[in-house]
């Protein structure tokens, strides 16, 4: 028992070198959550803001001549001609209704082409195995880049029409 007695306790040196290194491995944990945590908002958020802008930015119209609606149709394509009153626009998704089915063409404008604000110009969307009268309805969805270069589709400003005139 003396030769237990007799021992001395950890030195004073040794015993902060210990601590520092368990306060710097703590630390370095906590430094590699928080970066993780901070990474993943980050990406959420730059994936929301296309959406957003889609709701606050968008604003485009069917161009109207003499109080019509420059929209029209017949047996091979569906026409129409768009003013962008607002932010720019990257490209169009079109959806053409019938009774019984939905033509999709996922992208009317060339890579390098936007629809720049104050901007009107004509579209011709190609289709084939529809009727010209079978034609219910007509969506065009505006297509924004995010953050990221991927299209956002605004499908919560859409515009909606019937065509009425033959192209």
């Amino acid at each position: 028992m003396v030769r237990f007695m007799d021992r001395k306790g950890v030195s004073p040196l040794i015993a902060t070198t210990l601590l520092l290194v368990v306060v710097v491995g703590v630390g370095a944990v906590v430094t590699g959550i928080v970066r993780g945590y901070v990474t993943d908002s980050k990406q959420k958020t730059e994936k929301t803001s296309g959406l957003v802008k889609c709701a606050t930015k968008i604003n485009f119209a069917f161009t109207k001549i003499d109080n019509t609606l420059q929209v029209c149709s017949d047996s091979t394509h569906v026409g129409f001609m768009l003013e962008n009153k607002a932010s720019k626009i990257d490209d169009f998704l079109v959806k053409i209704f019938t009774a019984d089915d939905v033509f999709v063409n996922d992208s009317i404008m060339e890579d390098s082409d936007t629809l720049g604000v104050g901007e009107t110009e004509y579209f011709s969307v190609p289709y084939s195995g529809i009727s010209q009268s079978d034609i219910v309805e007509i969506h065009v969805v505006p297509k924004i880049k995010g953050p990221d270069g991927v299209p956002n589709r605004c499908t919560d400003v859409a515009l909606k029409v019937t065509p009425t005139q033959t192209c």
